[in-house]
């Protein structure tokens, strides 16, 4: 089970985490669907989704990104 946050800045809150003591098990990056997202996993061996939105899309816009993302191989 992974527990997803919305936060306005996804890089501090997975550096305070690090500090805190967690680990990082996907690295925040831009992805396709307008966001910064990074997982992470606590010290007590919860999964954390961190999710910082930097823009709305429309389904067609996230479809088109999703596409070109895939087709480099990420």
């Amino acid at each position: 089970m992974r527990i997803t946050l919305e936060v306005a800045d996804a890089d501090a809150l997975v550096e305070r985490a690090l500090a805190a003591g967690a680990r990082v098990l996907m690295p925040v990056q831009d992805l396709f669907w307008g966001a910064r997202y990074g997982k992470i996993l606590d010290p007590f061996g919860h999964e954390w989704g961190i999710n910082q939105q930097l823009k709305q899309q429309t389904d067609e816009e996230t479809h088109a990104a999703a596409e070109e993302f895939l087709a480099k191989g990420k």
